[in-house]
């Protein structure tokens, strides 16, 4: 469980920290505070989804 203002501090670090969504790796592209959801982008197809900040899973890994 990821709260937006990890997500806000992941999306700023100049280092990339590893988050998943669904057991995929996922990129942070966007953070809607009001909505509380994050548009990410799934690692391995490409494609763009917005999802809850809840349901994202920092791993803690620095790739």
């Amino acid at each position: 469980m990821l709260s937006i203002d990890r997500a806000k501090k992941i999306m700023q670090s100049e280092s990339n920290i590893e988050v998943i969504y669904n057991n995929v790796p996922i990129w942070i592209e966007d953070i809607n505070e009001k909505r509380n959801s994050v548009q990410v982008r799934n690692l391995r197809d490409n494609n763009c989804l917005v999802v809850s900040s809840s349901d994202l899973t920092e791993t803690g890994r620095i790739l």
